[in-house]
């Protein structure tokens, strides 16, 4: 019997509950409207572009210049003396064809007329004539001037220079003049013919050049 009573208090209770819900319903809730999300692409018409910004460019430290060497002074180099170039000799004097003996010209055999001898030109260069080449010119020094001058020099049969003549200037009055003056004390080996020393001419080559 309580267990009936028991039933029917929670039945009672329920539907009370059911009623005092139906008189005051729960507030309704709309739903959740959708989100629309709008993606740009491209610049859009009336907004000013911005200009990317660049980076400011760093210090870079020059790099130290190279230390450039100055020039050695230039020194007056020794001439160098060439061999004679050429030679013009002195004419030989006529040689005598020697008298037939009587035996060969009763036999009629004629003598052989001898050859012409050996010609040899003067020498400037031989190491014990121990020749000083000119010295250099001081004005031609401040100036830079280099040149070579051929001199043409008759050699007596004592080997000196009998005669000098310029045959080539080297385009300075100083240089020319310096080899001319070197030249005329220069002693020389005489030229030959055979065994017999002869006047002859030579031609001397003086080189003037700046280290």
């Amino acid at each position: 019997m309580d267990r009936l009573l028991r039933y029917a208090l929670l039945a009672s209770i329920a539907v009370h509950v059911a009623a005092v819900a139906a008189l005051y319903p729960r507030p309704w809730t709309p739903p959740p409207l959708p989100v629309i999300v709008a993606t740009l692409q491209g610049p859009v018409a009336g907004l000013p572009e911005m200009a990317p910004v660049a980076p400011e460019p760093r210090a870079v430290a020059a790099a130290p210049k190279p230390a450039v060497p100055l020039p050695a002074p230039r020194r007056p180099a020794v001439l160098a003396v060439a061999a004679p170039t050429s030679s013009f000799t002195t004419s030989a004097p006529p040689v005598a064809a020697p008298e037939a003996l009587p035996s060969a010209q009763a036999s009629g055999v004629v003598a052989a007329a001898t050859g012409p001898a050996v010609f040899e030109p003067p020498r400037f260069n031989a190491a014990y004539l121990a020749n000083p080449p000119p010295p250099y010119p001081a004005s031609a020094r401040r100036r830079g001037i280099e040149g070579a001058v051929f001199i043409d020099a008759r050699v007596g049969v004592g080997g000196e220079a009998r005669e000098l003549k310029l045959a080539t200037s080297s385009g300075d009055t100083a240089l020319d003049t310096a080899a001319m003056d070197a030249v005329r004390g220069w002693r020389f080996v005489p030229a030959r013919r055979g065994e017999q020393a002869v006047e002859a001419w030579v031609r001397i080559p003086l080189v003037f050049r700046l280290n």
